[in-house]
């Protein structure tokens, strides 16, 4: 289910791999690949703020269920919805562990 999502993704039938991710996501909660697929699904449809709330919904339940936070992976995804570097040097700070200050370029 998760391959077909992303085979619509990339397709252009972004809406019908949002049903379809999302159908992944309840059966397997914990499965980063099927939030990515959604979250750039969402985004491709021009919804940022549905993008933006999958991946606090994954990260909260990542960190909740397992103590992880989010793979590189899912984390460019969510940048990608972000649409700007400081989302990229944050997630990258929260995989690191690292609590640096975003300096500007």
């Amino acid at each position: 289910m998760e391959q077909m999502a992303q085979t619509l993704l990339e397709d252009g039938q972004a809406h019908l791999a949002v049903e379809a991710a999302l159908a992944v996501v309840a059966a397997e909660p914990l499965r980063e690949s099927a939030h990515r697929v959604l979250i750039d699904a969402h985004f491709s449809m021009g919804n940022r703020v549905a993008a933006l709330r999958q991946f606090d919904q994954c990260r909260a339940l990542l960190a909740a269920e397992l103590g992880l936070q989010p793979g590189e992976a899912l984390a460019a995804s969510a940048a990608r919805a972000h649409g700007s570097a400081a989302i990229t040097q944050a997630a990258r700070r929260l995989l690191t562990g690292v609590e640096a200050a975003i300096t500007p370029a």
